[in-house]
């Protein structure tokens, strides 16, 4: 008869407790959820050289605003790798302005988890030099994990913050050059074997952003390459000369200039960098390219901001 009070009581307790607990965790989720992603990633010793990078850089207030965000912070390892690769002894060495750059280029506008982000190209907060407001594009791929612009994969994802979310990855992703994007582009791969052929080439020097820019490139995609080759009876690429090679690659980017599909006009002339003239046309549905020998190409992707101008996709080779 004794142990039925003793029942009550522990069930009072019982109730008492679980009451705490769950009170304890709605007020730890609170807590979370009213913190900044700069706070966020405070909670986090992985992302002790962020912290400091974002302080350097001067954009933790972007990070403690009102503005939703999506951060992908990188962790203390893929900044280390970052500055053995690039010959920094550490965060102190990479130029401000460069920092802040490399940090933009990790910010996206909106708030996305990471079942939300799906294959395709984003803009982050990175900027085409000498512009504040031509924005550079990132490659999403969203298979088993997701990856940026072909390095970078979230290893923990969905870090709630009252304005966004935080990501950490695990490698720093790169601001990149007109190459970068044809080859970490799967639709590109034709492509980057031609400019492979000859990396010294000029086409491809200019293209990976180690002469003068910004350019506008227009990109065969591999459908437009797999119909040139059997169109002039090529059984490979490999069987396209040098020299040939060369000058179809330089038909295809416009020299010093960053022309994104909306500053295109009408019987607008464009010179190349091989030398003959490309024609604009926007009538008769899309935007057209025409080459010297009346071959019309469409753009079918626009506007792939890179950080040495931009690149659009197009769906025939120009020829030379």
């Amino acid at each position: 008869m004794k142990t039925i009070p003793k029942l009550k009581h522990f069930a009072i307790l019982l109730v008492i407790a679980i009451t705490t607990f769950s009170c304890s965790n709605d007020d730890d989720e609170s807590s979370v959820a009213q913190k900044s992603l700069y706070e966020v990633a405070q909670t986090y010793p992985s992302l002790t050289t962020f912290v400091q990078a974002v302080d350097l850089a001067g954009i933790r207030q972007t990070l403690e605003g009102t503005t939703k965000f999506t951060m992908l912070a990188p962790n203390n390892e893929a900044f280390y790798n970052y500055f053995l690769q690039n010959g920094y002894s550490g965060i102190d060495a990479v130029p401000q302005p460069a920092l802040k750059q490399l940090l933009l280029n990790h910010l996206i506008n909106g708030d996305f988890e990471s079942n939300q982000f799906v294959g395709g190209y984003i803009k982050s907060y990175a900027t085409l030099p000498g512009s504040e407001t031509t924005k550079l594009s990132v490659l999403v791929e969203s298979n088993d994990v997701v990856k940026f612009n072909g390095t970078a994969k979230i290893i923990t994802p969905n870090l709630s913050a009252r304005n966004g979310t935080l990501h950490i990855v695990d490698q720093i992703i790169p601001l990149a050059t007109i190459y970068d994007h044809i080859k970490y582009n799967p639709d590109l791969s034709i492509l980057k074997s031609a400019l492979d052929r000859n990396p010294s080439s000029a086409t491809a020097l200019a293209l990976k952003g180690t002469v003068s820019a910004p350019y506008t490139v227009f990109a065969p995609s591999n459908a437009a390459f797999t119909s040139f080759l059997s169109e002039y009876n090529f059984t490979s690429l490999d069987n396209v000369s040098d020299a040939l090679l060369e000058d179809i690659l330089a038909s295809h980017v416009i020299i010093i200039n960053n022309n994104l599909a909306s500053s295109f006009t009408n019987n607008q002339m464009l010179p190349s960098m091989q030398g003959q003239t490309l024609t604009v046309t926007l009538t008769g549905g899309g935007t057209k390219i025409t080459d010297a020998n009346g071959r019309a190409s469409t753009i079918i992707y626009p506007n792939i901001q890179t950080a040495n101008g931009v690149m659009h996709v197009v769906d025939k080779v120009l020829r030379p």
